[in-house]
Order: structure tokens, then C-alpha cells, then sequence
């Protein structure tokens, strides 16, 4: 449903809620996940706006996730979600891995889509093409 309203969503929520007990893509929070998993968080949780739980910087990205408090209004219609949540998911779809015109045509018939990368000196970057030798083949 489309509320011609346009949101500026929480990732911070994100960053300390969403769990990666299998640390696909690191073990969860700063330290790495997947879009997967933030997906599935926003299917089942849904997701509040960033004035009420605003980003913090490294030194405050581990803190505590208030989702016990946050949860359910009992007997609320939204019950399923975090209280306060103004935005859901209703599910998401995974594209082929390295397929350059599947992704060209996703953009342009569906929309923006989310890019999973594994690359651990990413950290380092600061501008201009982005190469990182240890993790060239040759």
C-alpha cells in the first residue's frame, strides 16, 4: 500500500536488532550481515523512523536493542510489529549472483535493488576505483 507519505527509516534499528546467529556475512551489527537478514527483520518487526531510534556512530553502534520494550500494543491490529513502526515489508526476492542485465533490468522495470559484496578491505576505501590485491586471482 502506498501512503505518498516517504519516510526516513531507521538503520540503526537494523544494526542492533536484527540477529545473525550464523554470521553469514559477519557476525551481525557493524561487524557484518546480509540484506537478507535485515529483510527478514522488517517482514516480521517492521521498522520505526530514525528520529526514534537515530544512528550512532562506531563507538555507540553496539547498543542495546530495546525490542522487548518496543514490542506490540496487545490487541492492537498491528500487534505483529515493534511499536512505533511505520513502514513493513510484505517479502523480497533474490536475484541470480553476477548477472549484470538480470540487475539492469531489475532497476529498470522494478526498482532499486540491494548488493550484498564480500570484500574485507573495503574499510580502507576512500574514493576513485576501488582495488583490493589480496583479493585479486592473479
Amino acid at each position: 500500500m502506498q501512503t505518498g507519505v516517504l519516510y526516513e527509516l531507521s538503520e540503526q534499528k537494523l544494526v542492533s536488532c536484527s540477529e545473525n546467529p550464523n554470521h553469514c556475512g559477519g557476525e551481525g551489527g557493524c561487524t557484518g550481515a546480509t540484506a537478507e537478514i535485515a529483510f527478514d527483520f522488517v517482514v516480521q518487526n517492521g521498522i520505526v523512523e530514525e528520529w526514534a531510534f537515530g544512528y550512532q556512530d562506531a563507538h555507540g553502534a553496539d547498543i542495546e536493542c530495546s525490542l522487548l520494550e518496543d514490542k506490540k500494543n496487545e490487541g492492537s491490529s498491528s500487534s505483529a510489529f515493534i511499536k512505533g513502526s511505520v513502514a513493513s515489508i510484505q517479502g523480497y526476492f533474490t536475484l541470480p549472483s553476477n548477472n549484470y542485465t538480470v540487475v539492469m533490468n531489475t532497476i529498470a522495470k522494478l526498482g532499486p535493488v540491494t548488493v550484498s559484496v564480500a570484500c574485507s578491505p573495503w574499510h580502507l576505501y576512500e574514493g576513485g576505483v576501488f582495488y583490493a590485491p589480496m583479493n585479486d586471482p592473479h
